[in-house]
């Protein structure tokens, strides 16, 4: 009630008022429950609106407002449904309406855009603040159900408008959108039928250039976590490699390209489990695309991918992407030697020679969390006696970091 004459209050006393709120969310569960009213949740996203419409807060106003958000989430989420008198979707419902709030940008100073963009992040960032909880996973589904994908999705096409000149947003507008899909096979299956990373591909590359961070971010995605730690974490998200790949051979910056083609071999030559997930999301076909482009790639670049299809072709290449290999190789008569064919001739002699201890060419891949084997039932086996024999590989993985607080 002292907050709906919030125009008159002097924002030092909004500030308390917003510790003072939070104090009640951090005691008792039931205190909290009773203090998460409709009014509150509007006070609270009503200081997220009036940090994006051009008129500076007294500093920490902000942060403070979403850490209050976030509190709110975590105690809804830890509740029994119905217990509280505001539903948690209807505050994410609410929470995107301020994210995606369709404000008169272009009319804008540029002081005022600035504070739209840092109000955006800011409030990208607390997202997976409010994914850093216990019951993760039901958390992630009430996300879905609220049409997080398409929101980020809209965000990010409009974010060209008044961030133009930066990639703040849609770096941690991708961040966001691996937490949300972070270990839940799931999510990452709603995101391709509702979304689909073809069109996300698009978008991107629609804000022109991208800059070395957002690759990185696009890096990260893949692995769910940082990709530049060591041991090299595996890949649980093969698909926004295939999207670099495609943006590999258009990048203006030959830096970037070799940067990019060192760390796509990096990560996926890693290991087995990556190699195998690569083969099988179609990435040999996509090395060879990006190899055949004109002009060509420089030669640091060409040299990663050959290095890396020669560790992909060792464990399958089908005769269409060998006659494709070969096909690099044809030069106009008189231009001499392709500068492609010692290292095509590397890469084959390679794929030829496998070498580490033998393996089996065919296996079932486990690495899911729910992954398995079926069989039939023992009505239904044939004679007296069923058996089923295989190897087991064992790959050790780093274990995943605790959650936060």
């Amino acid at each position: 009630e002292s907050f709906q004459a919030g125009g008159q209050l002097p924002e030092t006393l909004q500030l308390r008022l917003i510790h003072l709120f939070g104090a009640v969310l951090s005691g008792s569960k039931p205190n909290a429950l009773r203090a998460i009213t409709p009014a509150a949740v509007e006070v609270l996203l009503g200081v997220l609106q009036r940090g994006g419409g051009g008129t500076p807060l007294v500093p920490g106003l902000l942060k403070l407002a979403l850490r209050g958000v976030v509190a709110v989430v975590h105690v809804l989420h830890g509740s029994s449904p119905g217990a509280g008198p505001v539903p948690l979707r209807v505050l994410l419902d609410g929470y995107f309406r301020v994210l995606n709030s369709d404000l008169p940008v272009a009319s804008l100073a540029p002081e005022a855009a600035g504070g739209l963009i840092t109000l955006r992040v800011l409030m990208l960032d607390a997202i997976p603040a409010m994914l850093s909880c216990e019951d993760r996973p039901v958390l992630q589904a009430v996300f879905l159900s609220n049409n997080c994908f398409e929101h980020i999705i809209r965000l990010l096409q409009n974010s060209k408008v008044f961030d133009g000149s930066s990639d703040a947003i849609a770096v941690h507008a991708i961040g966001v959108l691996t937490a949300i899909m972070s270990n839940s096979p799931s999510a990452k299956e709603v995101f391709k039928e509702r979304i689909g990373y073809a069109h996300l591909y698009e978008v991107l590359r629609s804000q022109g250039q991208p800059t070395q961070r957002l690759l990185q971010e696009l890096l990260n995605m893949a692995v769910e976590g940082d990709h530049s730690s060591f041991p090299v974490r595996p890949i649980r998200n093969e698909q926004p490699l295939l999207i670099l790949l495609a943006w590999l051979p258009v990048l203006a910056c030959r830096e970037l390209q070799v940067f990019l083609s060192g760390q796509l071999r990096r990560l996926c030559e890693a290991s087995l489990p990556s190699r195998l997930t690569c083969v099988k999301a179609g990435m040999v076909g996509c090395l060879l695309g990006a190899l055949a482009t004109e002009p060509a790639l420089p030669a640091a670049c060409s040299e990663n991918l050959l290095e890396l299809l020669r560790a992909l072709g060792s464990l399958s290449i089908r005769p269409g992407e060998l006659r494709q290999l070969l096909r690099l190789l044809r030069h106009e008569r008189g231009r001499g030697p392709h500068p492609y064919t010692a290292p095509v001739i590397r890469a084959l002699s390679g794929m030829a020679w496998v070498e580490g201890p033998p393996r089996a060419l065919q296996c079932f891949d486990l690495t899911p969390g729910m992954a398995g084997i079926m069989v039939p039932t023992v009505q239904k086996w044939p004679g007296g006696a069923f058996a089923f024999h295989a190897w087991l590989c064992l790959s050790e993985e780093e274990p995943e970091p605790p959650a936060r607080p």
